[in-house]
C-alpha cells in the first residue's frame, strides 16, 4: 500500500515538473505580448482569447506528456501493474487543476475538448505501457 502512495507522489511531481518544463518551452515558442503583467488577470484572459491553436495545442500535449509520465512512474513504484489507481489518481489531480485552469479563463470551447481529455488518454497510455512492460518483467522472472 505505501509503495503505492508513494507512486502518487513521485508521480505527481514528475508530471508537475514535465507540464512545467514544457509549458516554459512553449512560452519560448509563442511568446505572452511584450507588456504583459502575470498578476493582471485581464491581461492573461486577453492573451488566451488571442493565442494561436499551436499554443493551446502544446498545453495540451503538456498535459497528456505529464499525466502518461506521472502515471508510469507511479506505477512503477507502485510495483504493481493490476492496480491502476496510482495512475488514475495522479490523473484526477491533474484532471483537476487542468478544469481549474479552463475556468479560470476563457478558452475557446474546441479547448475544452482537447484540453480535457489529455489527461484520461495519457493515463490510460501510462497503464497500457505499464502493464506491457511490468507483464514482461514478471515474465522474465
Amino acid at each position: 500500500m505505501w509503495r503505492k502512495v508513494l507512486g502518487v507522489l513521485l508521480g505527481l511531481s514528475v508530471a508537475i515538473t514535465l507540464i512545467t518544463l514544457l509549458q516554459a518551452i512553449g512560452h519560448k515558442l509563442w511568446p505572452l505580448p511584450g507588456e504583459f503583467a502575470p498578476g493582471d488577470r485581464a491581461a492573461i484572459a486577453e492573451a488566451v482569447r488571442n493565442a494561436p491553436a499551436g499554443a493551446l495545442l502544446w498545453v495540451a500535449l503538456a498535459w497528456f506528456v505529464g499525466t502518461f509520465a506521472g502515471g508510469y512512474a507511479a506505477l512503477r513504484v507502485a510495483k504493481d501493474a493490476v492496480a491502476t489507481w496510482p495512475a488514475v489518481t495522479v490523473e484526477a489531480v491533474l484532471l483537476t487543476f487542468g478544469a481549474l485552469t479552463l475556468l479560470s479563463f476563457p478558452h475557446p470551447g474546441w479547448f475544452w475538448i482537447v484540453g480535457l481529455i489529455s489527461f484520461p488518454l495519457g493515463a490510460f497510455a501510462a497503464i497500457r505501457l505499464a502493464r506491457r512492460v511490468m507483464g514482461q518483467a514478471a515474465v522474465g522472472h
